[in-house]
């Protein structure tokens, strides 16, 4: 479904198809072309993984930790030294 959470996920519908919520016609047409189409089925499915091994995987998860607490430190040492 297209709903904020899934657009992060699938890169705005560069990593998979989004239909609104409550589509069901809208959804099954989705579903059947990737079925019908098997290169777009294999460009989405590349486009997913490259997203989920660059945006989620355990080290870049940890990259993402890293940086927000390096910004949050760099904060609290300008707010204490104020």
């Amino acid at each position: 479904n297209d709903i904020p959470p899934n657009r992060e996920v699938l890169d705005g519908g560069n990593a998979g198809l989004l239909v609104p919520v409550g589509a069901w016609e809208l959804l099954r047409a989705a579903m059947t072309r990737v079925a019908g189409e098997p290169e777009l089925a294999r460009s989405l499915g590349r486009a997913a993984l490259d997203r989920a091994r660059t945006r989620y995987s355990i080290d870049a998860v940890a990259d993402q930790y890293i940086a927000l607490y390096e910004r949050l430190l760099q904060r609290a040492s300008r707010l204490s030294s104020a």
